[in-house]
């Protein structure tokens, strides 16, 4: 959870939106508090922990598989600290949605607000090469979210990698 955060924060930090308030830890769910961004600052802030968890958790495997080959214990703890970053790496529901509403809004404004008609075409056109695919990444790593079966593949998948 604080490294999932942690990405939310560094996410924010490389887009310029300004970070509100942390939790960190806590019986209920850890934030990140921030500005609205814009749409695609909202994507890479919303992918952070995705993209973080990921090459943290993999490099923790890598490290795992070099301490067994030496029969370090430290192996073991790394194996488990980089199976659980890979395996909670993909984004929340609400990171998805956050995501997907600084595009709606990004959109809404520069097909509906006063811009010219150039604009305005401009922006429509876009929709089926960037708004659409962006609905169904999301939608995909979302499932993700809900499968817990995927997101053992993918665990299993990286730690198959990691090995060879």
């Amino acid at each position: 959870m604080v490294v999932h955060e942690f990405a939310h924060v560094l996410g924010c930090l490389l887009t310029g939106t300004r970070v509100h308030k942390v939790k960190w830890f806590g019986t209920s769910e850890a934030f990140v508090k921030h500005d609205k961004p814009g749409a695609l600052a909202g994507l890479i802030i919303s992918l952070a922990p995705f993209v973080l968890g990921n090459v943290l958790g993999f490099w923790f495997l890598q490290q795992s598989f070099l301490s067994f080959s030496a029969w370090d214990f430290l192996g073991i703890v790394f194996f488990w600290f980089g199976a659980s970053l890979v395996l909670l790496a993909f984004p929340s529901k609400e990171d998805a949605e956050n995501a997907f509403e600084a595009f709606v809004d990004s959109y809404r404004e520069k097909i509906f607000d006063k811009n010219s008609i150039l604009v305005k075409l401009a922006w429509l056109i876009t929709i089926p090469f960037v708004f659409i695919p962006l609905v169904l990444v999301l939608g995909f790593i979302l499932l993700f979210n809900y499968a817990f079966f995927l997101r053992l593949v993918w665990a299993v998948l990286f730690i198959i990698i990691a090995a060879g």
